[in-house]
């Protein structure tokens, strides 16, 4: 599995749209994309930095999904106060709890 992470800050009068943006535009788009495994958002509580982790089956389908990811970016015009820093990792593990 494959995990791309875009990390950015937030205008904090704008986190309400940003969170809408992710639930109706965002999350939709990447359901669509072949190999979609996953999409996390991890915000500050109270501040304005925002880190996205979308997981994917295998490198080629993470690659290809890049043009949603720059896409999302227009779409969060506004919201974001700088460009998110992209990076691309390689999941080792991924681990659920037990079934009780």
């Amino acid at each position: 599995m494959y995990a791309r992470v875009n990390a950015t800050q937030w205008d904090p009068d704008k986190a309400e749209e940003g969170i809408r943006l992710t639930e109706e535009v965002i999350i939709p788009a990447y359901q669509k994309h072949p190999g979609f495994r996953g999409y996390w958002l991890l915000t500050e509580p109270g501040g304005d930095e925002a880190m996205a982790i979308t997981m994917w089956d295998s490198r080629e389908n993470m690659d290809s999904s890049a043009g949603i990811a720059k896409a999302m970016v227009g779409e969060l015009k506004g919201v974001l106060r700088a460009p998110p820093d992209t990076r691309h990792y390689e999941v080792m593990f991924s681990v659920q709890p037990e079934a009780r």
